[in-house]
């Protein structure tokens, strides 16, 4: 928050609202390894932040740990998440830096240091990444591992169905 402009109690409201979200809060009690993966966003933001403000390689390596340590901690599902959250963050931040025309042509390069982050971090991420695809494509959550059956126990709801009143 503080990068971003923010005075210092709305940085440490920031933080606080991310530490006690629900998401956060929710998992703490039972599934540490979503919260081992999630903690690195703000990282990952931050550094793309400084990317844009202050372009160097320095700001892609931290993005690539940001990138490739959340997949260590165990729980994909989130890091997917994450990545989501990163790649449209730098987009917004790539295209306000083209719509201003002192900042066009430091656009590139902040792409450039951006895409090296994400291709470092997941070379970093490769050694646990591979196994996990491979585990995926014989998991029965696979694409066609389940059966229509077996997804839906109480049957297809038509339109007309879900519409009706119970």
């Amino acid at each position: 928050g503080r990068q971003i402009g923010m005075s210092r109690g709305a940085g440490i409201v920031a933080a606080l609202v991310f530490m006690l979200s629900g998401f956060v809060a929710g998992q703490a009690m039972w599934f540490t390894p979503a919260i081992n993966t999630a903690v690195w966003l703000p990282l990952g933001l931050l550094s793309i932040e400084r990317l844009a403000r202050n372009p160097g390689f320095g700001g892609s390596i931290v993005l690539a740990a940001a990138v490739g340590m959340p997949v260590l901690a165990g729980w994909m599902q989130t890091w997917v998440y994450s990545v989501y959250v990163l790649t449209a963050y730098a987009g917004v931040r790539l295209i306000s830096l083209i719509w201003r025309p002192t900042t066009r042509g430091r656009a590139v390069t902040v792409g450039l240091l951006v895409a090296a982050g994400f291709t470092i971090g997941l070379a970093l991420a490769a050694i646990q990444l591979l196994p996990s695809v491979e585990l995926q494509r014989l998991g029965v959550r696979r694409p066609g591992g389940l059966s229509l059956a077996a997804i839906l126990p109480m049957g297809v709801l038509s339109p007309r169905d879900l519409l009706s009143e119970a």
